[in-house]
């Protein structure tokens, strides 16, 4: 899946969520991070999709609750995530 846009109801199986929400810790360093940064889907156009999307979201947001405390994963998604704004916003500076 990587960048290539999914639909909806592929977000479930999409390799890299999976991965996130798994029970391994993944290290700030892998590679991993890049694909899931650039995981996109098609955004929901009609009710059932949206209601698809929300339960999908629920299911993988409990799983990463309950595997978090032993992987640190979404800790580490903050973290990369915080790293990647700086970035940005350093990058941005130097353009001006």
């Amino acid at each position: 899946m990587g960048a290539k846009a999914s639909h909806v109801s592929e977000v479930s199986e999409n390799e890299n969520l999976r991965k996130l929400i798994g029970t391994e810790s993944i290290s700030e360093n892998d590679p991993f991070w890049n694909q899931l940064i650039s995981f996109s889907f098609t955004s929901p156009t009609n009710s059932a999709d949206t209601k698809l999307l929300e339960e999908t979201t629920v299911l993988l947001s409990k799983a990463l609750i309950e595997n978090n405390p032993r992987t640190g994963n979404f800790g580490a998604l903050v973290r990369i995530f915080l790293s990647r704004t700086k970035e940005l916003k350093i990058s941005t500076e130097c353009q001006e």
